[in-house]
């Protein structure tokens, strides 16, 4: 996760400079190398599911929302834009931690599944969009 939408408050660009399966890459999107990196969007599938695992004072914890691609500008290396309900909800726990803004992504809804696996695990399920420290 890098910068917010120049036109949403509620999107994100998700950013990443490596390599991506090239079976992502939106059909619409031309692909091509530049200075050893892809480049190209993904493709606009709709549903994405962000998760991300951190440990804090000994305990674990998952970081975990869902949203969907919106349109955005064009960027650099592997991309798309991402809207959530509420960003400001999930600024402030990236901004605030445990988290990094380091994250998983994955096509579909995939929250309540994770959710109910870290029912089993001692890891805390930490749902994106519930509110932080809001001190912003």
């Amino acid at each position: 996760m890098t910068i917010r939408h120049p036109e949403n408050d509620n999107a994100e660009l998700l950013w990443h400079c490596g390599q991506f399966p090239y079976e992502l890459k939106d059909e619409a999107c031309p692909a091509r190398i530049k200075e050893g990196r892809q480049v190209f969007r993904l493709r606009s599938s709709g549903q994405v599911t962000i998760a991300r695992f951190e440990e804090s004072g000994g305990e674990l914890f998952l970081f975990a929302g869902e949203g969907h691609t919106v349109e955005g500008p064009e960027t650099t290396c592997t991309y798309t834009w991402f809207e959530t309900e509420n960003w400001k909800a999930w600024e402030e726990k990236l901004m605030f931690g445990p988290y990094i803004h380091h994250v998983g992504g994955i096509f579909g809804h995939y929250k309540r599944a994770l959710k109910e696996a870290m029912r089993y695990l001692p890891v805390i399920f930490d749902p994106a969009e519930d509110d932080g420290s809001m001190s912003l």
